[in-house]
């Protein structure tokens, strides 16, 4: 098994309070009440998009850099989902 990471940003939604995670390498997306619990989900979601990518034989998308991510997306917080595959 090999470790792979997307890069993940992190947009607070003002109405619910709670932390969005967009993984724009996959255009996948989650939440959670804290950034530790998105970034718990994120990892459950992008194991889950690996295998289902496996399974239905769809090709995946090599992750962006940090970098590229951090530049688009100014202004917001950006880490990395890091999944076994």
């Amino acid at each position: 098994m090999k470790e792979i990471e997307y890069p993940i940003v992190f947009i607070l939604n003002p109405e619910t309070h709670q932390f969005n995670g967009y993984i724009p390498d996959l255009a996948i997306a989650c939440e959670g009440e804290t950034i530790e619990e998105t970034l718990q989900a994120a990892e459950e979601l992008v194991a889950r998009f690996f295998e289902l990518s496996k399974k239905y034989e769809i090709e995946v998308p090599e992750p962006s850099a940090i970098e590229h991510i951090k530049s688009k997306w100014n202004g917001y917080q950006v880490a990395s989902v890091k999944v076994k595959i």
